[in-house]
């Protein structure tokens, strides 16, 4: 193929390169827009993924333990509910107080959605096949750890939980950058 102009010549991506800085900086400006109070949070998981932040270290496992992160969590978590004393953290649970089961929401009852599929339970069996006998009513569970004693959901450990994982795959992501072998020309 014959290029009478260097204007033809197809152009390809830089070889080898990486936006990686411009990710970070970007990174750093959207935390620094973040509520005051989550800037407060953020700084506590800043501190704790510092102290993990050396070889061998399980922010770097290939896949790091849900047990192990949960810990951390704790660790984060304790320490802001004693870093507030005028518990300003605690005051968004007083807003929406918890509800008793089976009672409405102040907002009034979900709306009404028809049934999807064909129904269900005895007599309702396709010509030909069996009915389906009733299905004996599962046991209720007992709250989960992120959950309170009286069933609402734990926004405040939700959210370290979240700020940690996010601060952790970017580190982890800047880790093996600083890791990965030379691939020169």
């Amino acid at each position: 193929m014959e290029y009478k102009n260097l204007n033809q010549i197809p152009t390809y991506p830089e070889y080898n390169y990486d936006n990686a800085d411009d990710i970070d900086r970007d990174m750093d400006y959207m935390k620094e827009m973040y509520p005051k109070a989550v800037r407060a949070i953020q700084r506590e998981v800043d501190e704790e993924c510092d102290k993990l932040e050396y070889d061998g270290s399980c922010m770097f496992d290939e896949h790091p333990s849900c047990e192990h992160l949960g810990t951390i969590v704790d660790a984060i978590y304790d320490r802001i509910l004693e870093s507030n004393p005028d518990g300003f953290f605690m005051q968004a649970e007083q807003v929406i107080p918890p509800r008793q089961p089976g009672q409405l929401p102040p907002w009034g009852p979900p709306p009404f959605r028809p049934p999807v599929g064909p129904p269900m339970g005895p007599g309702s069996g396709r010509p030909g096949q069996p009915s389906r006998p009733p299905q004996p009513s599962r046991p209720s569970r007992p709250p989960r750890p992120d959950f309170r004693p009286d069933g609402s959901p734990d926004w405040l450990r939700h959210l370290i939980t979240v700020l940690l994982s996010n601060e952790m795959m970017q580190r982890r992501r800047r880790y093996r950058r600083r890791k990965r072998p030379y691939q020169g020309f």
